[in-house]
């Protein structure tokens, strides 16, 4: 179209329309400020269509690049933040102490994350920790660094149930830290929970000064990561503590006794289930144990249980956990094992046994046993109740089918 022309009907049109200043008002504003001695106005020499392509390619290269920058900036501070967290972990998983570890918990926090407050809340009720008496041992206060809560109270504060719970400009009203000198000056605050053996157990809270160093679209993976690793910590430090206050070892074949079945194999589930590694058990019975302490007598039958212990300690690897469970039955926890090397394990177990000529007990193979074996994960096995209730089906199968056998319960074969 001819400019003239097109200017023409531009004017035609504005003048038949003057409603189009209403979706334009700066325009109207702009003509009307223009003076009739100021006319002819200039043309604007507004950017060709070819100058509008570099421009905007121009534009994209500064936002890729400042997007780049953000991104390197990003890695660099999510390494740090890993770096921390390994020292962390190293720090809490290596003491043996309850107090100690707090206390170099809460400083190295506070040093690393730029965090004020700290403080490790735990319940004492019948399901967690009531059998380590900690509220005698670890009277309040402790610096803010220990409490106690009742389970409602923790209930309260985990709104999500077992996810952290993030809470910024929150204006001195901490759920935590309630202390009169502390709590006003708690601006936002992280509530980690501390998760052991499955439950909720207590929590790990952090505030800060700050109202933004926490808040609710903050991402939580680290925070998961340190509040698993604390768990993990805590969980030790009380079995450790259980197992200095108990003697653990059998006298007579130099394997832990049943005392240390409950704590390991709730330890050993745990890492089980949490680094997703196979885990597999044996319980072994001597054959009519009854009928060999009467043809024998407690002395010679102490031998041959003595001697079946030896053959378990041969038999198995370092990092195995035999136990002696009763007087005639041995549990043993196999680590990062499968079924298939657990079954292998118990017939190798087996032979030993029936082959081996014992002390007090005429001629050779007049010694047999019968083993069960389960693992995790497999078919109907989802906690540690079930594995060790699946080995005893196998054990129970494998008496009844006249025992010196293996077997496995009747999902596993």
């Amino acid at each position: 179209m001819n400019p003239e022309r097109f200017k023409e009907k531009i004017a035609i049109y504005l003048n038949e329309h003057p409603e189009f200043f209403n979706d334009y008002p700066e325009l109207l504003e702009k003509i009307r400020s223009i003076e009739l001695s100021d006319l002819p106005l200039q043309s604007l020499h507004t950017l060709s269509v070819a100058d509008r392509i570099i421009q905007r390619v121009r534009d994209d290269r500064e936002h890729i690049k400042g997007k780049l920058e953000w991104f390197i900036d990003l890695a660099r501070k999510n390494e740090k933040i890993h770096e921390h967290l390994d020292e962390i972990e190293r720090l809490v998983l290596s003491s043996t102490e309850l107090l100690p570890m707090m206390a170099q918990l809460r400083a190295e926090i506070m040093k690393r994350f730029d965090i004020h407050h700290v403080a490790v809340c735990l319940l004492d009720s019948p399901d967690h920790f009531m059998e380590n008496r900690l509220k005698e041992r670890y009277p309040e206060p402790m610096d803010g660094e220990l409490r106690f809560v009742e389970p409602p109270v923790l209930a309260s504060w985990l709104e999500n149930g077992s996810d952290p719970v993030l809470r910024g400009e929150i204006n001195g009203k901490s759920r935590v830290f309630i202390a009169p000198g502390v709590r006003g000056l708690i601006h936002s605050e992280a509530i980690i929970p501390i998760v052991i053996r499955g439950k909720v157990a207590g929590c790990l809270g952090l505030g800060a000064s700050n109202p933004y160093h926490f808040y609710e679209e903050l991402r939580t993976d680290f925070l998961i990561r340190m509040g698993g690793k604390l768990a993990i910590a805590i969980d030790n430090i009380f079995l450790m503590e259980r197992l200095k206050t108990q003697s653990v070892k059998d006298s007579l074949t130099g394997h832990y006794n049943r005392a240390y079945f409950d704590p390991v194999l709730a330890r050993e589930f745990d890492r089980s289930h949490r680094y997703r590694k196979m885990l597999s058990c044996l319980i072994m019975c001597i054959d009519y144990f009854d009928n060999l302490i009467n043809t024998y007598g407690n002395e010679e039958t102490d031998q041959i249980v003595k001697a079946t212990g030896g053959v378990l300690s041969e038999c198995c690897r370092a990092c195995d956990i035999v136990i002696r469970y009763n007087e005639a039955k041995f549990f043993v926890l196999l680590p990062e094992t499968d079924n298939g090397n657990a079954v292998r394990l118990a017939e190798r177990i087996r032979q030993g046994i029936a082959g081996r000529e014992f002390p007090g007990a005429p001629g050779s193979g007049s010694v047999t046993a019968s083993l069960g074996v389960a693992s995790y994960p497999s078919p109907g096995v989802t906690t540690r109740d079930d594995l060790v209730k699946n080995a005893f089906t196998g054990l129970t199968r494998a008496v009844e089918q006249g025992g010196n056998c293996v077997r496995g319960c009747a999902s596993e074969k």
